[in-house]
């Protein structure tokens, strides 16, 4: 049973936002999840918060599991994103994983606009897609999601991973 994990990343040496969709089995996140936080000895798995001898360990682990995991990054030129952006990118966002029929949807809040909740993506996908969709930054998918989208943003080998350039 196939699950959609979606994150997002900053990629300070181009200037790139970067949204990735992790597609997985959700047992293997768990799974994954599992083992990261005895390697480290933390239950919460957040890149921004581990020191860097934990990043590495992780990375290294994450290397391990890639040929399991499936990233979509989307990478956005621009930093701001508007409105219009983001209802480009959620309609995206649901066509893909419309074709994937995943299961459940996982969805950070990074890309909500935090102004008067203006635009929701997990609101906005639930209209396209007729999943359950989680909207939490702290779930497993989320976390797992976080990790090997830097492992992404790091430009490590072995992950199977289809980049989609969005130029609006």
């Amino acid at each position: 049973m196939l699950i959609a994990a979606i994150d997002t990343s900053f990629d300070e040496s181009s200037g790139h936002y970067i949204i990735g969709i992790l597609i997985a089995s959700y047992e293997f996140i768990l799974f994954l999840h599992k083992n990261l936080s005895r390697k480290i000895h933390r239950s919460y798995l957040h890149f921004r918060s581990m020191s860097k001898k934990e990043k590495n360990l992780i990375l290294n682990e994450i290397k391990c599991y890639a040929n399991k995991l499936r990233l979509i990054a989307i990478i956005i030129k621009k930093r701001k994103l508007t409105i219009e952006k983001r209802k480009s990118i959620a309609k995206f966002i649901g066509t893909v994983l419309h074709g994937i029929k995943v299961y459940h949807i996982y969805v950070c809040t990074d890309l909500d606009r935090k102004v008067k909740g203006t635009f929701i993506l997990a609101l906005t996908l639930s209209s396209r897609i007729n999943v359950p969709i989680t909207r939490s930054d702290d779930s497993i998918p989320i976390q797992i999601a976080d990790l090997v989208l830097n492992y992404y943003r790091k430009g490590l080998k072995g992950l199977d991973v289809s980049v989609k350039f969005h130029n609006c």
